[in-house]
């Protein structure tokens, strides 16, 4: 059995609550797949990536896959201006950018410097971020964050 976990969205408490009940019905050896869109829109991106890296380290069987919002807190940390392929950018308060900088203690960034911001990102999270895939695939099952393209290799 793997459960799936999609679009956490910085909602560290939800995803306790969640990790909780798995735990409750399956076990802490239960197999968890996390979809993606860890950061962004909640108040605690930064919890939920340390829950995240806890857990693997403690040798939960979870698997973590990279979405969309994650890739675009990568690349502001990469020193871009990331935007969505409908051309909002990722500070725009409908993506959730700055909730995401707030977890992190930055509550203003007008006027600052990019890399005093991105200073207050541990170097740990970035990696973690860094590594994750786009998919991962079993032998019956392919789980991807948002959409595939057959035949695009």
């Amino acid at each position: 059995m793997i459960l799936v976990v999609p679009d956490i969205h910085g909602y560290k408490a939800q995803l306790d609550r969640v990790l909780a009940l798995a735990d409750a019905h399956f076990g802490d050896g239960a197999k968890i797949v996390f979809l993606g869109d860890l950061v962004d829109r909640g108040p605690d991106s930064r919890g939920v990536i340390e829950t995240l890296i806890q857990g693997i380290a403690a040798g939960r069987d979870w698997i973590v896959i990279r979405g969309n919002h994650d890739q675009l807190f990568l690349d502001y940390i990469a020193g871009g201006d990331p935007t969505t392929p409908g051309g909002l950018s990722w500070l725009n308060e409908r993506m959730g950018g700055r909730e995401t900088l707030a977890s992190y203690g930055v509550d203003e960034i007008v006027g600052r410097d990019r890399a005093e911001i991105v200073s207050h990102i541990p170097a740990e999270h970035v990696t973690f971020l860094d590594q994750l895939p786009y998919r991962y695939v079993t032998d019956e099952l392919l789980f991807v964050h948002a959409g595939i393209r057959p035949h695009t290799g």
